[in-house]
């Protein structure tokens, strides 16, 4: 059986602050666009979700914080302002508990 680690605390997700995201910010047409190229990027062939999820979670402790979400955006080339990203993840994000478990990232995608 696998232990899985502590939730990432939610410091760790520095200066992306979803506090201030409104409704209609997650939802429009921009996020939309960047939900669809990540998608688009990470999603080629015939891959599983986990693996996704997977290359998401780099650190491997079961959660995605909102930084490895960034870094990981950054590195599949999806040009997102620190404001988009926390838009995406506000969106993602349903418990608003500052990470993603891979239920709530197998919700969205």
């Amino acid at each position: 059986m696998i232990k899985r680690a502590n939730p990432p605390p939610s410091d760790l997700n520095k200066d992306i602050d979803v506090s201030n995201v409104q409704e209609a910010d997650m939802h429009n047409m921009k996020i939309k666009s960047l939900m669809n190229q990540m998608e688009d990027k990470v999603f080629n062939g015939k891959v599983k979700l986990f693996q996704v999820f997977r290359q998401f979670d780099k650190d491997g402790d079961g959660y995605v914080s909102y930084e490895d979400f960034e870094n990981c955006l950054k590195s599949i080339k999806v040009d997102a302002s620190k404001t988009e990203v926390a838009s995406m993840m506000k969106l993602i994000d349903s418990k608003n508990n500052g990470y993603l478990d891979f239920t709530e990232f197998s919700k969205v995608f």
